[in-house]
């Protein structure tokens, strides 16, 4: 396993929202309302990357079919029962990443 660095702490700020391709996989690191997110980069309904969704109180919405989902439990009420995929963002210095 790897720890792979994503982005400074200091250039977080709340509507932060970039996506990283790391091992093969799209990620999206998000922070809302305080909170870091790191999410697999696809809305659960058809897979549709969500990196240029609207994130405001504490939800991303897919730009594709506006579907909204929670960035604390990853659920919609919008007809969709898949959620988001989380990673457990890693920290090492002044640096947030993953560990993969």
């Amino acid at each position: 396993m790897a720890f792979y660095a994503l982005e400074r702490l200091m250039n977080l700020y709340d509507g932060y929202c970039r996506s990283f391709s790391v091992a093969g996989q799209s990620l999206l690191l998000i922070q809302d309302n305080g909170q870091r997110y790191l999410l697999l980069n696809q809305c659960p309904h058809q897979q549709m990357p969500l990196a240029q969704g609207t994130i405001s109180n504490g939800l991303i919405q897919c730009p594709t079919h506006g579907m909204r989902f929670s960035l604390l439990t990853g659920e919609t009420k919008d007809g969709c029962s898949e959620r988001l995929r989380f990673l457990t963002p890693s920290y090492e210095g002044a640096t947030i990443g993953v560990v993969i």
